[in-house]
């Protein structure tokens, strides 16, 4: 140690003739270093002075106790929420669950006789404690297996199934595990249950080869003998196959090496293998593999028909670590080689090129809808990152949107932002610059808002994802073709929405939201055709608990990824670790309790992939392929896994410190001296009798094998040349199929749902149809002028435009509807304040603070002050916005939409729709009004009700079929008129 307190560790040189200890000698320099140049190293923090350690905590204290306020503020923000709307979040129930079984009532005690959990190992520390809490007579059946506890991104914790099964716990074998007795007071038994019912014994003896060496008794709990995989055949649950249907020659496991060549006597080394050659490599390679195998006659047991078959297309799989980033590439790479891939199956609302347009889509319908508008801000395509936000933010703490915000940066009245608390912020150049791209935005944003409520919903939206810059990245990006595919699937269903319901862009925006809620929607335009046989490409995550006749690991060289070990903020069960920066000496170091932390999660992250790739492994039925690229060469390779085949300690720091699963397999086979004997590309070598191993030069193209890729399919056969004979005896036919009509051609032009507002809708169109035909058609209302509507857009200036078309006319009509009816579904009707109301909306953010005026309110004001606000305020029992789901037969929907007559009297359509209030009468039968806030102008309003009649006798027909009404009186309200109208 030298004067400083510092380690001053000195290596000697190694002498000559003494290679072989190279290995070890940089395994110890890489452990013992002191000189911060490997920040692996443990070394290159100590020691670590008490002095520097509590100077650096009374440094950071101050910024870890902003952090801990700030999350407390946002949870008491979130739960003040969740109380103010009733919801419960999936981690209340736990912890409400947890707080009911910590005293339980009697009814609770003794309730259960016995638990049981399936795949305990993926339950975290409250899970397992609601277990424990629950106390059953009889004890808990908990089933699991640490070795495939792989979502710890999910808060799964492998540490409590490791417990159950190393502390004090009685082994049993599954044949001595007694019958239906339980097991002692406080005694844990543990049963392995290790019989494998899916792959073939070699898939089985490659699997316990590779992990009996890598899984240590402190990563599963216990020694991996105990619980390794056994061959279900052995246990008489099977009859073998006579024999096992590989390739000949070749062992149903393959492990492929790529590595470079040469060694350092060549004298001009190649350039660096890239990431992108590694990837192209690996899928040539795959692709050959895959093909030799299809064309090759290798076999598949297939269990349904219990008889063996030629492997196809469908039975292979890809699976990767993480597909999001090389997925695409990987599939065009097999693709262009000849083999027909399918990846990219993501539903379709979870794609991210539909998440910015939605985002979009929500802040045309609504400009207040902070969330929509953060996440269109975001988009790469638009420019805004999170320092732009908080710039905003900090500038104008007080405003109540986002939208507000910006206007105010732009220098626009006429959004009330608030005080401007950092005026500084703004006067910087990146200030400035950002106020000129809010200005910029906030002129696109109009315009784009201009087209979509004047103009046709598909073209509107086509045209604002273009301008915002949608289509473009789409296009541009990996995967661009099904990108933009997907674009234009929303494109269909906004023109397919307005075909059914009209151009109204917030009753598409809730369209979107209701089948995303559902689960519904399109599919996603895949990589590859779904409809072809293919081979896909899955993640290794989605692929547990399915089976696989062919599986494939690529890439298995990628270094992990170590963005969890690596955040600015690393919290912990006891401590949270930050960096210490030192604003004088601009130097930034982690501080003990992050370096901590920091190691704990790679250790984690570690153990945990090598967890996946055990997933991975025995998802394989008949054949298992692992591919893997190094690129150092080949000899420099074996160098570094030299520490491997040293014993005990030094053996297991070399498996501490990998960097990806491929370099763990190196490491497993060369302990086992089965790489000694590949000494050159082209090699192949076996492992166990279980495994194959095969060596390729990477970079030279070796990887690709000796063949082409697999040929495509021959060409069509010829056939017979067709006789004039023939052909006219086969004409009859021929006409008969041609003519032929299908009998179920109405059932093809109607869907199996509709809204009720989309029948009146149809309706209105076929009887517009009529009047055309007939010419009684009535002139239609002049178009609006250009630019109203808008608010706060440069296009709606004009007050004088607006008032021309609308005296009131400074917010959308369709917008103005739907906040009229929101404070309507929220009024208290016993003590009736519209202000109040709309402003505890205004503070969810369902209308917004600048609309809310005695103007914009006074039809709601007027309707309290009448006849009808008062019955409704003396009904016993008021029910609002009451959904239901109506099943007509055509014959009793034609009544109401003469079109059904044509459905054959068999079928049936589900109706669904919304009654704004209904309540039953005090001398029976029940009342329904539905409010409207149309403008049709001086006494035109028993004219617009005898439009909404289909609308009423559907409601109608809802009552009386599912509420059981007998005797329904209905009308309609029109808000601004205050005129009620009675329909029967």
């Amino acid at each position: 140690m030298a004067a400083d307190g510092a380690w001053k560790l000195a290596f000697p040189r190694l002498p000559a003739g003494t290679a072989e200890l190279k290995p070890l000698h940089d395994l110890a320099k890489g452990l013992l270093d002191s000189s911060g140049a490997k920040p692996g190293s443990p070394f290159s923090r100590l020691p670590w002075p008490i002095a520097r350690m509590h100077d650096a905590y009374r440094a950071t204290r101050p910024t870890v106790g902003a952090l801990i306020a700030l999350a407390r503020q946002t949870l008491e923000a979130y739960e003040s929420h969740k109380r103010r709307e009733g919801l419960l979040d999936f981690a209340d129930l736990e912890l409400h669950t947890r707080r009911l079984l910590l005293d339980p009532p009697p009814s609770l005690r003794g309730r259960f006789q016995l638990v049981l959990v399936d795949e305990f190992q993926d339950v975290n520390d409250l899970q397992a404690g609601i277990v424990d809490r629950l106390a059953p007579q009889r004890g808990r059946f908990l089933v699991g297996d640490v070795k495939q506890c792989i979502y710890q991104f999910r808060l799964a914790n492998p540490e409590v199934f490791r417990g159950l099964v190393s502390r004090e716990a009685r082994w049993l074998t599954p044949e001595s595990c007694p019958e239906d007795q339980p097991a002692p007071e406080g005694e844990r038994l543990v049963v392995p249950l290790g019989v494998n019912f899916r792959s073939r014994r070699p898939v089985v003896d490659a699997v316990n080869a590779v992990f009996e060496e890598l899984l240590t008794p402190e990563m599963i709990g216990c020694d991996y003998r105990s619980v390794a995989l056994r061959y279900g055949y052995e246990a008489g649950l099977e009859p073998a196959p006579a024999a096992e249907r590989g390739e000949r020659g070749r062992s149903p496991t393959e492990i492929h090496i790529l590595a470079r060549e040469e060694g350092a006597k060549e004298e001009k080394p190649r350039s660096r293998v890239s990431a992108g050659e590694i990837l192209a490599a690996e899928a040539r390679l795959v692709a050959r593999r895959l093909g030799e195998l299809r064309d090759g006659g290798f076999e598949v047991f297939d269990r349904e028909r219990k008889t063996w078959r030629r492997a196809g297309w469908a039975d292979m799989v890809v699976l990767l670590r993480a597909p999001g980033s090389v997925g695409g590439r990987f599939a065009q790479a097999l693709r262009a080689a000849g083999v027909p891939a399918l990846f990219g199956i993501q539903p379709f609302f979870e794609r991210e090129e539909i998440r910015d347009a939605r985002n979009l889509l929500r802040i045309l319908d609504n400009a207040h809808d902070d969330i929509g508008l953060a996440g269109l801000l975001r988009a790469p395509t638009v420019g805004f990152d999170d320092d732009d936000l908080l710039r905003l933010r900090l500038a104008w703490p007080e405003s109540p949107t986002l939208i507000a915000s910006l206007r105010a940066a732009a220098g626009e009245a006429g959004e009330p932002a608030g005080a401007c608390a950092a005026a500084a912020l703004f006067e910087e150049p990146a200030g400035r610059e950002l106020a000129a791209r809010c200005a910029a935005f906030l002129e696109r944003l109009d315009r784009w808002r201009l087209q979509a409520q004047s103009g046709d919903l598909a073209d509107a939206v086509t045209a604002a994802c273009a301008e915002a810059g949608l289509l473009t990245a789409a296009a541009s990006r990996e995967g661009g073709i099904e990108r933009a595919g997907n674009l234009q699937q929303l494109v269909a269903l906004a023109r397919r929405f307005a075909g059914e319901r009209g151009h109204s862009l917030p009753g598409f925006v809730r369209y979107l939201d209701t089948i995303e809620a559902s689960g519904g929607g399109p599919e996603a335009v895949a990589s590859g055709d779904p409809a072809e046989p293919a081979a896909r490409i899955l993640s290794m995550h989605k692929a547990k608990g399915l089976e696989f006749p062919i599986v494939v690991l690529p890439l298995l060289g990628r270094s992990f990824n170590p963005t969890d070990a690596a955040r600015s903020v690393l919290v912990g069960e006891r401590w949270i670790g930050i960096d210490h920066f030192d604003p004088r000496t601009y130097v930034k170091e982690p501080t003990l309790a992050r370096y901590l932390l920091a190691e704990r999660r790679m250790m984690e992250i570690r153990e945990e992939e090598l967890r996946i790739l055990y997933v991975a492994m025995t998802r394989a039925v008949e054949k298992l392929i692992l591919t893997m690229a190094v690129a150092s060469p080949w000899d420099e390779m074996l160098a570094r896994l030299g520490p491997w085949r040293a014993p005990g300690a030094v053996r297991d720091a070399a498996a501490r410190r990998i960097r990806s699963t491929g370099e763990a397999l190196l490491g497993v086979l060369h302990r086992s001296d089965a790489l000694a004997a590949l000494t050159r590309p082209g090699m192949e070598a076996a492992w166990r009798e279980s495994c194959t191993i095969h060596r390729h030069d990477l970079g030279s193209g070796a990887a690709d094998g000796e063949g082409e890729p697999p040929p495509a399919d021959g060409p069509l056969p010829e056939t017979a040349p067709l006789s004039l004979e023939a052909a006219l005896a086969a004409l009859p036919a021929l006409r008969r199929r041609v003519a032929a009509v299908y009998p179920h051609a109405a059932a093809t032009r109607w869907r199996g749902k509709y809204w009720v507002t989309e029948v009146k809708r149809l309706i209105d169109r076929a009887r517009e149809a009529e009047e055309r035909a007939a010419g009684s058609e009535l002139p239609r209302a002049p178009d609006p002028v250009p630019g109203a509507g808008m608010r706060g857009g440069r296009a709606a200036e004009s007050g004088a435009a607006r008032a021309a078309i609308d005296p009131a006319g400074a917010w959308p009509a369709a917008d103005e509807g739907r906040w009229l009816h929101a404070i309507l579904q929220e009024l208290d009707l016993a003590a009736p304040d519209p202000f109040a109301c709309a402003r505890q909306l205004s503070a969810r953010g369902e209308v917004p603070p600048a609309w809310i005026s005695p103007e914009n309110l006074d039809p709601i004001v007027r309707f309290l002050s009448s006849p009808l606000a008062a019955e409704m305020a003396a009904a016993p029992e008021l029910q609002r916005e009451a959904s239901f789901s109506l099943r007509l037969p055509p014959g009793d929907l034609a009544r109401i939409w003469p079109a059904a007559a044509e459905l054959p009297p068999d079928e049936w359509i589900l109706i669904q729709g919304q009654i704004d209030v209904l309540w039953p009468r005090p001398g029976g039968g029940y009342r329904l009004i539905d409010f409207k806030s149309d403008r049709p102008g001086v006494d035109r309003w028993l004219e617009r009700a005898e439009r909404y009649r289909p609308q009423m006798l559907l409601y109608r027909e809802a009552l009386r079929r599912i509420w059981g009404a007998g005797e329904v009186a209905g009308a309609i309200h029109f808000l601004r008129a205050g005129e009620t109208v009675r329909v029967f």
